[in-house]
């Protein structure tokens, strides 16, 4: 299973919760069709997955198939995150979204 596939069920799996939010990170570049100038959103390494949990916490998720690794930019956006207080985990099949989300709502503690 492919890490666009992982993402979609893990989202149908946690989408409907009343316990948390998720909003998936885009990065990259795309030219302003009324300028011409090109613009850049998002940051290079950060989650795929942004999701607030009800209480006030916040889980980063990075999305990787079973031999997918991070990237340096990755584990230094993980390691941000976990400076700042935020929760970031690495999903590698769609149970894991479900998985941790309920990790982060009982405030267990973090591991990439």
């Amino acid at each position: 299973m492919g890490e666009a596939e992982i993402q979609a069920r893990g989202m149908a799996l946690i989408g409907s919760r009343e316990d948390c939010r998720v909003f998936r990170m885009n990065i990259g570049r795309a030219r302003d069709p009324r300028s011409g100038r090109v613009i850049q959103f998002g940051i290079p390494g950060m989650s795929d997955l942004l999701i607030m949990l009800q209480g006030g916490g916040v889980l980063w998720l990075e999305v990787k198939t079973s031999t997918g690794r991070q990237s340096e930019q990755q584990r230094r956006f993980a390691e941000v995150c976990e400076r700042f207080g935020h929760a970031y985990r690495i999903a590698r099949e769609p149970a894991d979204f479900v998985r941790h989300v309920e990790e982060v709502l009982r405030g267990a503690d973090r591991d990439i």
